[in-house]
């Protein structure tokens, strides 16, 4: 019976030994998948923070566009203001240049009415002039 205590003493021992084999290799590819899922989140988290990254990047450049584009807003809007002021002047210069335009003919008519009156007085005179000078 010593021999079956012995043996069973034994099977106990190579039992427990196997067991704790089991758990090493059982830890040991817990300990692998834990490590990769480390891995993989520290790689998520480096890649999730580069996405931030950008993100700021692109709401930077977003705000310095729109700034721009409010500027260039801002400038066309003093452009129509100066293109309004402007036809206004140049509607009124047009009156003006009409106006001036009905002047210088009325003064041109005056003047080549006052050069008839004057071609008809030296007509007049010019026969008394010869008559003058001849006596």
């Amino acid at each position: 019976m010593n021999e079956f205590a012995d043996l069973e003493a034994r099977l106990a021992m190579a039992m427990t030994r196997i067991g704790r084999a089991m758990d090493g290799l059982v830890a040991a590819p817990a300990a692998t998948a834990l490590d990769e899922a480390q891995a993989e989140a520290a790689s998520a988290r480096a890649e999730a923070e580069a996405e931030r990254a950008r993100g700021a990047a692109s709401d930077a450049e977003l705000a310095r566009l729109q700034e721009t584009l409010e500027a260039q807003a801002r400038t066309e809007s003093d452009l129509r203001q100066r293109i309004e002021t402007l036809d206004a002047t140049k509607v009124r210069l047009q009156e003006r240049l009409v106006g001036l335009e009905a002047e210088l003919e009325a003064v041109l008519d005056a003047r080549n009415a006052d050069r008839a009156e004057l071609d008809e007085l030296i007509a007049a005179l010019e026969p008394l002039v010869k008559e003058g000078i001849d006596a």
